[in-house]
């Protein structure tokens, strides 16, 4: 009884599709260890009276969607470095805190809402104590939204 029940999921298995992808389209899977992106959302907030909100998307094929008055209205595919650069950048990022907030004596600040692969932070840039790698992914996403 045991044998046949892992027969039938093994066979079961062994006849699944691949996952979406098309077997006539010829595209290699890449190999399990390579890391991949996931999404990438931003928010932007900046402005003391007058808020100012960009948004910021990258889908994990690598597709950057923006709108707003400073990062403007576009939509475009990353070219494969850039999409490299984001992979090194995320890497660890669910290790990050989830919130460094301002200051209570910051005026005019930016504030930045991220999110990658289910995780979340809220940043501000008035905050003195922003780790280096939350600081080179801000940078690297303005970079790259053009703002």
């Amino acid at each position: 009884m045991t044998c046949l029940a892992i027969d039938l999921i093994v066979s079961l298995v062994g006849c699944a599709p691949s996952q979406g992808r098309d077997p006539a389209a010829g595209a290699e899977e890449p190999p399990p260890d390579e890391p991949t992106l996931g999404l990438i959302s931003m928010l932007r907030v900046s402005g003391s009276r007058s808020r100012y909100h960009d948004r910021l998307m990258i889908s994990p094929t690598g597709e950057l969607a923006t709108n707003g008055p400073i990062f403007g209205h576009q939509r475009r595919q990353l070219p494969d470095e850039a999409i490299s650069q984001l992979i090194q950048a995320f890497e660890g990022f669910a290790h990050l805190d989830r919130a460094y907030p301002p200051p209570p004596d910051a005026r005019g600040d930016v504030q930045y809402q991220i999110r990658y692969s289910g995780h979340e932070v809220r940043a501000s840039a008035a905050n003195p104590g922003l780790p280096p790698q939350l600081q080179q992914i801000i940078q690297l996403l303005e970079q790259l939204a053009g703002g």
